[in-house]
């Protein structure tokens, strides 16, 4: 990893290459990918998805041999009938936090409606698009938000910076 002074040209750096580490995540079939791809398929023809959380911190900082964390998702279904159906068929186990959480190989997949997140049911944020979760985190290093269709990220101003600077 390169590390220059100015963190403006360190958080356009660090940007660019979490965005490479992340599509090389997504697309590898080495370390059981496969398996995420396979289920990305399935919850993909149920509605938009994102991925949230520490997944994207830790791939920044450590790299796709450093990690070794869960994935958690977020959907918004088309039908959230259907959604939950697919869930029970594809043998998923409601969470703690109102969420699902998918079999898998290797990985711990987990994931939840868009209108069934915990931010949203607490009534801590209201949170109607993907990108409202960025205000429903713990720590800004989790105030991320990868669009799986459109392969953006989208996160607060100075989200590479204090990443950089180890700041939660």
């Amino acid at each position: 990893m390169i590390w220059l002074n100015t963190t403006e040209k360190y958080g356009g750096l660090m940007e660019r290459l979490l965005k490479r580490k992340l599509n090389y995540f997504f697309s590898t079939h080495y370390r059981a990918r496969d398996d995420i791809q396979a289920t990305l398929s399935q919850l993909r023809a149920l509605g938009q998805l994102a991925l949230v959380g520490g997944m994207m911190r830790h791939l920044a900082l450590f790299g796709n041999a450093g990690f070794r964390s869960d994935l958690d998702f977020v959907i918004n279904p088309w039908n959230i009938e259907d959604f939950e159906k697919k869930m029970l068929s594809m043998g998923a186990k409601e969470n703690r936090f109102g969420g699902y959480s998918l079999p898998s190989r290797k990985w711990q997949i987990d994931v939840w409606p868009l209108q069934r997140t915990w931010a949203r049911v607490a009534g801590h944020v209201p949170v109607r698009t993907f990108n409202d979760l960025r205000q429903a985190t713990f720590f800004t290093s989790d105030a991320i938000v990868y669009h799986l269709s459109s392969r953006t990220a989208v996160t607060t101003t100075d989200y590479f910076e204090k990443l950089n600077s180890r700041i939660l």
